[in-house]
């Protein structure tokens, strides 16, 4: 009798899509870090469409965290078995992955610091790509016509703060390059986070710059 052979199971189109993501994360990962980050979670579809509940409008959705433009993103509340609360950030548009890969790897490095967002971890099986932050103390998007003087000087002092951990707690510093209010969250204490890092460069050691591709630049508001 013939051996039997068991065939292979192809993979699925969106398991082939995770993998080729997953190379460029773990690429990101040792450029900015040597692959030393923060352990990142990868969910599945299945466990971000329990999480979200469909990614409900009626319940789950915050549209006030909602970012728009060319990169633009939807924002939900969700929970699971580890998580009680959890932030989830889904990219509207196709085509950038390389960039929200960048932004999950950085994510990951900072995640430890009070003026960034927790990361959780992400779902690169989804047909657009997903970021998860812990939520427990809510968080909000800045609006600075609410704010007094006062705490506009503790927010500037924030992201301040951020900036120099970003410029300076690594073996590479890196550059933020697009500020701007819809980048800060708040969460319920006042504390301010900088977020979405898709734009961020890293210098390489021993060197004053480095050449970009793509021009990204900081955007004032009065």
């Amino acid at each position: 009798m013939g051996w039997l052979r068991k065939k292979k199971k192809k993979p699925t189109e969106s398991e082939i899509v995770a993998i080729e993501r997953g190379a460029k994360l773990l690429e990101d990962l040792i450029e900015c870090c040597d692959g030393k980050s923060n352990p990142i979670k990868f969910f599945s579809a299945d466990e971000i469409i329990n999480a979200t509940d469909s990614f409900s409008v009626y319940s789950n959705h915050m549209s006030g965290l909602d970012g728009y433009g060319f990169h633009g993103t939807e924002w939900y509340s969700g929970k699971n078995e580890n998580h009680p609360k959890i932030l989830v950030k889904k990219y509207r548009l196709n085509g950038k992955e390389n960039m929200i890969c960048r932004d999950i790897a950085v994510s990951s490095m900072v995640s430890g610091h009070k003026n960034f967002m927790k990361l959780v971890g992400c779902c690169l099986q989804s047909e657009n790509l997903v970021i998860v932050y812990d939520d427990v103390k809510k968080h909000n998007k800045l609006d600075i016509s609410k704010e007094t003087w006062k705490r506009r000087m503790k927010i500037a002092e924030d992201i301040a703060t951020a900036f120099a951990y970003l410029h300076t707690a690594f073996p590479r510093p890196f550059v933020y390059r697009t500020l701007a209010l819809s980048n800060i969250l708040l969460d319920e204490d006042g504390a301010a986070k900088l977020i979405d890092f898709k734009y961020c460069i890293s210098i390489p050691q021993g060197e004053t710059f480095v050449k970009v591709d793509i021009v990204a630049g900081t955007t004032f508001i009065n």
